[in-house]
C-alpha cells in the first residue's frame, strides 16, 4: 500500500504478486478490512490484465 492507504497501481505489472495477494486475501476473517481491499484490488487488476498476459504469466495464473 502506498502512503495514501491505497494499493499502488504499478502492481498491475506484477502478475505473480497479484495472484499471491488474491490467494492470501481469501484467508481473511471478518473485520480484516485490509485483506478485503486486497481481494477487491487484486481481483480487479487480474481481470483487467488477463487478456494481455504472455504465455509464462498465463500459465502461472
Amino acid at each position: 500500500m502506498g502512503k495514501n492507504g491505497k494499493f499502488i497501481e504499478n502492481l498491475k505489472y506484477d502478475i505473480r504478486g497479484l495472484t499471491e495477494l488474491y490467494e492470501a486475501s481469501h484467508l481473511s476473517i471478518e473485520g480484516e478490512d485490509v485483506l478485503d481491499e486486497a481481494a477487491k484490488f487484486s481481483s480487479h487488476m487480474l481481470q483487467n490484465t488477463v487478456s494481455s498476459l504472455d504465455d509464462k504469466e498465463a500459465i502461472y495464473t
